[in-house]
């Protein structure tokens, strides 16, 4: 991978994360389940804090 290809990379990996950082906000924000849900991969699961 070439100087330029390595910074492209990076340029896009961080827009890709800024946008889920986005969209991770606009859920909670909202209140949006089915959003928030699409964010993650179909296998993750949620572990509730301890004493909850």
């Amino acid at each position: 991978m070439t100087d330029l290809e390595s910074r492209l990379d990076r340029l896009e990996s961080r827009a890709e994360i800024l946008a889920l950082i986005s969209h991770y906000c606009k859920a909670c924000d909202d209140r949006d389940v089915p959003l928030l849900r699409s964010l993650f991969r179909e296998s993750s699961g949620c572990v509730p804090p301890m004493g909850a």
